[in-house]
């Protein structure tokens, strides 16, 4: 785990195309998960990707939306864009979290088999 640790507090990718924030998450002192955001630099400006992981003895307490709402947050600040998440379409709590966040299933499953989803309703209106 610090070896992953390590490599995500770089900061960014060699090519300067995209940002890396990492955020660890804290219940009463101790660490419970992270939140983190690839700010991706697109054709079109930048997007940012998030992702959110609890541990389990921390699950469903709504850790992870407040902080991925915290996050959500900041970036609005200091990346405007678009904002999206993959998720795995059996991983409910995530889907859970991101439907919190005013985040939709787009119906565009990648590669790994997760699904896109992002704010593009939030933004049109």
């Amino acid at each position: 785990m610090a070896r992953r640790y390590a490599a995500q507090t770089v900061g960014g990718s060699p090519d300067r195309r995209e940002i890396w924030l990492n955020w660890i998450i804290r219940d009463n002192g101790a660490a419970c998960g992270f939140v983190q955001a690839t700010v991706s630099q697109e054709t079109d400006g930048p997007t940012s990707y998030v992702a959110w992981v609890v541990g389990e003895a921390f699950q469903g307490r709504g850790t992870a939306t407040a902080a991925a709402r915290a996050m959500l947050g900041w970036l609005r600040i200091h990346a405007p864009g678009p904002v999206a998440a993959f998720i795995h379409p059996e991983n409910r709590a995530s889907a859970a979290v991101a439907r919190k966040l005013g985040l939709a299933a787009t119906g565009l499953i990648d590669e790994d088999g997760e699904e896109r989803w992002d704010d593009r309703a939030m933004r049109t209106h």
